[in-house]
């Protein structure tokens, strides 16, 4: 039943995510794609601060 809850849950966010999840997607598939995810926006974060940091200085 718990995973029934888990599945339904990942299946409604994660065409928005770019992640396909099915009945057979193990939930440790689930957690490297989202730790992934999560590095990549941590990496865009310090880009945008790095970029707002250049500009801010040239002002």
């Amino acid at each position: 039943m718990q995973g029934d809850a888990f599945y339904s849950f990942l299946e409604l966010v994660s065409g928005s995510l770019g992640f396909s999840v099915t009945k057979e997607t193990k939930k440790e598939d689930v957690g490297k794609y989202f730790n992934s995810l999560g590095e990549k926006i941590g990496f865009a974060i310090r880009r945008v601060g790095e970029s707002s940091s250049k500009s801010i200085r040239r002002c």
